[in-house]
């Protein structure tokens, strides 16, 4: 069994993708949201509707093929309690 760490409480994964045109693609999984003509204004977007979830990873993808971990944003995931009933 994994130990649990910060890393394994991640919900999402967005990711900026730079495009062969040299545009970048904001994307949550497999779904594109916009296109930037910037890739600060793309990781800025990221970033904000990343700290609307609970936990989400941002990577940077390059048309290299090279991927950069931006880093991990959001809010902390809501504490359950177990009852002692």
């Amino acid at each position: 069994m994994c130990p649990l760490s910060e890393d394994h409480r991640v919900g999402r994964f967005l990711r900026v993708i730079e495009l062969a045109d040299g545009s970048w693609a904001c994307r949550r999984g497999r779904a594109e949201l916009d296109r930037h003509t910037l890739l600060n204004d793309a990781v800025e977007h990221l970033t904000t509707l990343a700290s609307r979830e609970t936990r989400a990873q941002l990577f940077l993808h390059h048309v290299d093929g090279t991927v950069e971990r931006i880093g991990t944003v959001g809010r902390e995931p809501e504490t359950r309690h177990r009852s002692s009933a």
